[in-house]
């Protein structure tokens, strides 16, 4: 009941903002146009209704190799305690994305495939920008966040990939993505009823990338090393093999850098 009330808010108050909108005048154009169109409407109230609440709790994060060669800077598996918090249900789309930005940057062209070829500063452009069209507070998750979520949240079934130990009925990848994206939503969803948290493409998180940063990272609501160079993105993509799908791999790319096998998914 709490997830619905604070969904429907958040709908009113997208909507009222709308109508307020609209009822608006521009008084010349260099000013910002506070008009929403039917069909940003329409989008942006989907994105809100698949905001999936994730309720906060403790949780190990990272994983213990016992071959001790740490391919993916995942260690050492330590506690993380996490506020709750919402993420989509799904990747942000390539209809979503051009409804705020206007262009469509990815390869693989499609409404409901998840927009691809887009850096971290563009995804934090299109934050910004949907943030000031519709009032509301999107944002990158965590990497804490991501890596909760995808691990099912306090349902967590311990699965080594998002809702699954058998990668194939949860995420397109090297070996049946036919070398391309695919349609979100298509494969069976994780225990919190989120889809391609492994595999189609890679997802961008807040935080900055440190090699070590496991070894000291705060345990409550950890959000990344204060500075940086690069930064982290999650989940592997539909190029990759099995071995970087889990849900405690890590990645690492310069906030610059734009490929096929990237996009993101949203918080609040």
């Amino acid at each position: 009941m709490k997830t619905i009330n604070v969904i429907l808010l958040l709908l009113f108050s997208l909507t009222s903002v709308a109508q307020n909108h609209t009822a608006n005048t521009r008084r010349n154009p260099n000013e910002r146009s506070d008009t929403l169109t039917e069909q940003q409407i329409h989008v942006f109230s989907s994105m809100l209704e698949n905001m999936v609440f994730v309720d906060g709790g403790t949780f190990y994060m990272g994983k213990e190799d016992p071959d001790n060669n740490n391919l993916f800077d995942n260690e050492p598996r330590h506690i993380v305690n996490l506020n709750s918090f919402f993420i989509s249900k799904y990747e942000v789309t390539q209809l979503e994305w051009e409804t705020v930005m206007g262009v469509n940057p990815s390869l693989f062209k499609g409404n409901n495939l998840p927009v691809e070829n887009v850096s971290w500063k563009d995804c934090a452009s299109f934050v910004e920008k949907i943030n000031y069209m519709t009032g509301m507070d999107f944002r990158l998750p965590t990497e804490a966040e991501w890596e909760y979520a995808a691990k099912g949240g306090k349902y967590s079934l311990g699965y080594i990939f998002a809702g699954s130990d058998f990668l194939k009925a949860v995420a397109w990848f090297k070996v049946n993505s036919s070398n391309s994206t695919h349609e979100v939503g298509k494969k069976r969803p994780n225990e919190l009823g989120i889809f391609d948290m492994s595999g189609n493409v890679a997802e961008w998180c807040a935080d900055f990338y440190d090699h070590d940063y496991y070894k000291h990272s705060p345990h409550d609501n950890p959000s990344g090393p204060k500075d940086g160079i690069n930064r982290v993105n999650r989940g592997g993509s539909w190029m990759m093999d099995e071995l970087y799908q889990h849900v405690f791999d890590r990645n690492v790319c310069s906030p610059y850098e734009r490929n096929a096998s990237v996009g993101f998914r949203l918080a609040m």
